[in-house]
């Protein structure tokens, strides 16, 4: 079950902006969906079956780890954000890009890649917002891909500049 403040999280993702509080607690209650939570450390998404399922944060924050990197941190996640929004469709790897460890105690909806699809499909304007949302994503990875692959001062120039 859902608090009030859990389904306000949920509405303020593209996915649910403008839904109901009774539409989103009946699609979490009908749909493939479970929620999870985990203690500050805990892996919480990252083994090779949890590609076929998209994330929203609750509660909590979560570290985006790369995997094969030695633990190097590309994102941070707070309540309403969504992760494995671009695993959830990809039929090509065998694991997970990233994994994502706790920060905080830490809770999430996760909603099976039958039950995005089918939401997908009966809501198109959805579907519109879950590619723009993955155009960000692709524009997000290009600049950790650009300070990660360049030179000397570069690279501390790009890294602080992303800080800032």
């Amino acid at each position: 079950m859902l608090s009030s403040a859990e389904i306000e999280i949920i509405r303020s993702t593209f996915l649910f902006s403008g839904k109901s509080d009774g539409f989103i607690s009946d699609f979490v209650k009908s749909s493939a969906c479970s929620v999870t939570t985990a203690d500050k450390g805990e892996t919480l998404w990252g083994k090779v079956q949890d590609k076929d399922r998209l994330g929203i944060l609750l509660s909590g924050s979560v570290f985006a780890l790369c995997e094969g990197r030695d633990d190097t941190s590309l994102k941070t996640f707070g309540a309403g954000e969504l992760f494995g929004a671009a695993t959830v469709f990809c039929e090509c790897a065998d694991t997970p890009f990233t994994r994502l460890r706790a920060k905080t105690r830490a809770k999430v909806l996760f909603i099976s890649r039958d039950a995005v699809e089918k939401y997908l499909t009966q809501n198109p304007d959805k579907a519109l917002d879950y590619i723009a949302f993955l155009s960000g994503r692709v524009e997000f990875l290009n600049k950790k891909i650009s300070t990660f692959t360049s030179e000397g001062a570069a690279r501390l120039a790009k890294f602080l500049l992303e800080c800032a």
